[in-house]
């Protein structure tokens, strides 16, 4: 929906530059691009800034504002892809450079539909069940590196924003939602002469999850963080982490998906 947003959330408990946080909405300030107002209801207005296109607040609305529709849902939302593998999805988390829109193109040219790009949404499992990976915007964006890496530069794609030399590919089969098989933390150490790869145990998956999530200090309003902290607790008993470690050379998208791929098989 598109109306006036106001510059600032009425009862907000919760007081940053860009966003804003009360129990029931959350109002997102992308400067030169749109004021986004989420609320509890699942609407969304938004407010466009002169000259602002249609990708600018797309791009936007696909990252920090489906954040925060997540939260107030309930659900937690993951800096991830996602990726399902034999009806299990792989929850690729990890910094912007770790390299997760890549495996997921890997993985998808192997075959795995993606469920979502840069925003990986969890939802509590019903009745007791693992939590899920939702569907969401699910094209991998790539930048120009990888695109010529993965083999897709004459594979149809659209570039993100005007700025940005990013484009988002459609690969793989349809998204359907699936239950986490396990959540992978990527990282790229500069320093490290090998690939590591180690499970995450105990008392420490919890931090590390909560670590990788979006917007960590609206956890501060207390209904947004029971229901997240919920789902973070159930991910971290039911689902095995892996911490995958990675030289900045060496250790290639398309050689790592079939490691993925043997973490849910």
């Amino acid at each position: 929906m598109r109306a006036d947003v106001p510059e600032r959330l009425e009862r907000a408990t919760v007081r940053g530059p860009m966003v804003e946080a009360s129990s029931d909405a959350i109002l997102v300030r992308i400067p030169n691009v749109a004021r986004y107002l989420v609320r509890g209801d699942g609407t969304t207005t938004v407010d466009r800034a002169d000259g602002a296109t249609d990708a600018d607040v797309r791009c936007f609305a696909e990252g920090p504002v489906a954040a925060a529709a997540a939260l107030l849902a309930g659900c937690l939302p993951l800096r991830a892809s996602a990726v399902s593998v034999g009806g299990r999805a792989a929850v690729l988390c990890g910094p912007s450079t770790a390299g997760k829109s890549a495996l997921a193109a890997a993985l998808a040219l192997r075959g795995h539909a993606v469920l979502a790009d840069a925003v990986s949404v969890v939802g509590p499992g019903a009745h007791g069940a693992s939590p899920f990976a939702t569907a969401g915007a699910h094209e991998p964006v790539l930048w120009p590196d990888m695109v010529q890496a993965l083999g897709l530069s004459d594979v149809p794609s659209r570039r993100v924003r005007p700025a940005l030399e990013a484009r988002a590919y459609g690969l793989g089969p349809p998204p359907v939602a699936a239950p986490v098989g396990v959540v992978v933390l990527l990282r790229v150490d500069p320093a490290a002469a090998a690939l590591r790869i180690q499970p995450v145990t105990g008392a420490a998956k919890l931090p590390a999850l909560l670590g990788t999530s979006w917007l960590p200090r609206l956890l501060a309003t207390p209904r947004l963080a029971g229901a997240a902290f919920a789902v973070t607790a159930s991910l971290a008993q039911s689902t095995p982490l892996v911490s995958l470690v990675r030289p900045r050379a060496g250790a290639s998208p398309q050689a790592l998906a079939p490691m993925v791929e043997g973490l849910l098989t």
